[in-house]
């Protein structure tokens, strides 16, 4: 990552959460906000979130002498959410990588209690952030199974809206529909244009790690220890569909344009 950033240069900066704990599932992984210092101005206030008792994961209730006790869970992978300022535009960025479990049961069910706790307790916080003219953005990969299944409905009953033109398949085999930028805002505050032109998936693997690449990383496959095993027995092509998402992802980024510049709509909503 410092290999990335040096080559974006100085105008380039980030902020990350600490490494998530692997036993809670986190698989030792960060949440990373980066932006160009050009563009964007890091507001100097950044958090993980913690869900308030009333609305833990999985959560089990009991009464113990007369007073209400409450077990649950946080989440697996601790939501990052920061403050920036575009020019006049305010907002609050938070990033998720919800629980994945499984298809079906009682994992599944988590996963979807994982969506609707953070776009719970987003809303409110979205509310009050439009009264004072910011914005917030949810997004990140959300393991959302479908556009019409209940992981995505978890998300949208707290009335954020995902852009039609991301609501696509984004992981690298074109299987899955995981990861989602969403937004609670108003006119005047936030805008997006729901269009291709204007928000998308960009394919990672169209340009780099290209098929006719292949011969150019054998070296490094090769000194693998995966390469050597029995899932691939030597097989550089196999081996490749999969060493190209460790290198980069296996997920595609999504991107979105947005309309920021409301500075007549602010000055009048300051004047009133």
């Amino acid at each position: 990552w410092k290999k990335v950033m040096r080559i974006l240069g100085s105008n380039w900066d980030y902020i990350a959460t600490d490494v998530t704990d692997p036993v809670l599932g986190g698989n030792g992984e960060r949440m990373t906000f980066a932006f160009d210092k050009r563009k964007v101005q890091f507001q100097n206030i950044a958090g993980e979130i913690v869900l308030p008792t009333k609305m833990l994961i999985s959560k089990v209730e009991a009464e113990i002498d007369e007073d209400d006790f409450v077990a649950g869970k946080q989440f697996r992978r601790t939501p990052f959410i920061a403050s920036f300022q575009s020019g006049w535009f305010k907002f609050d960025i938070c990033t998720v990588h919800i629980y994945y479990g499984t298809n079906s049961g009682k994992k599944l069910k988590e996963r979807i209690q994982e969506i609707g706790a953070i776009a719970e307790y987003l809303s409110d916080r979205a509310d009050v952030n439009l009264e004072e003219d910011r914005a917030l953005i949810l997004l990140g990969d959300f393991n959302i199974i479908s556009p019409t299944h209940r992981t995505m409905q978890a998300l949208l009953k707290h009335k954020f809206k995902v852009p039609e033109a991301l609501r696509r398949k984004t992981n690298v085999l074109g299987t899955h529909y995981y990861d989602q930028i969403a937004f609670k805002t108003r006119k005047g505050i936030l805008g997006f244009i729901d269009n291709e032109k204007n928000a998308g998936v960009f394919k990672l693997f169209r340009n780099t790690f290209t098929k006719s690449q292949e011969a150019d990383y054998i070296t490094a496959m090769s000194k693998t220890t995966a390469f050597n095993g029995t899932k691939y027995n030597g097989n550089f092509t196999k081996y490749y569909r999969d060493w190209k998402t460790y290198q980069l992802s296996d997920h595609n980024p999504l991107w979105v344009r947005l309309k920021v510049n409301e500075s007549d709509a602010y000055l009048r909503r300051m004047m009133e």
